[in-house]
């Protein structure tokens, strides 16, 4: 068991309740921070800032591939096609150590505009990443990120 984490649109929390922290079985946790850390930028990346800063956890040196994203590196893109299938990428990248420890699968990405409700007909839009992961037992494991960009 792990700390229980909940997602909303500006990141996460940890879940409490009138006992305290709330505790889940790992999964939703471990996909959260396999999607939303960053990952170290490639050489060949833009970097969204032009500032030069990969970012990335220095501690990857130490593993077997790279923990995070690069969803980050998407963080001031408009919305289109592209930037919906690059995403979609992204994350298949960052869940990809799922498959190699086999503790998965199959992992399915889809990425999809959205808006709030309450929002329709704005400019505005949403990106969303609809993520199903067959765990190694069969069992199917759904989540759903939608992400709001400033694009710039």
């Amino acid at each position: 068991m792990t700390i229980k984490l909940i997602y909303h649109a500006s990141g996460g929390d940890i879940d409490l309740d009138s006992a305290g922290v709330m505790q889940e079985d790992g999964w939703f946790t471990m996909v959260f921070i396999m999607l939303f850390s960053d990952r170290r930028a490639t050489e060949g990346d833009e970097i969204p800032d032009r500032s030069g800063d990969r970012r990335g956890w220095p501690g990857d040196s130490f593993f077997p591939y790279p923990i995070g994203s690069r969803l980050w590196l998407l963080s001031r893109e408009k919305i289109v096609p592209r930037v919906q299938f690059e995403a979609e990428d992204y994350a298949r990248e960052a869940l990809e150590p799922l498959l190699i420890e086999n503790m998965a699968s199959a992992v399915e990405v889809k990425g999809s505009t959205w808006q709030p409700p309450g929002l329709e007909g704005a400019r505005e839009k949403w990106l969303r990443l609809d993520i199903t992961i067959t765990k190694a037992d069969g069992e199917l494991l759904p989540y759903g990120f939608s992400l709001r960009w400033e694009a710039q």
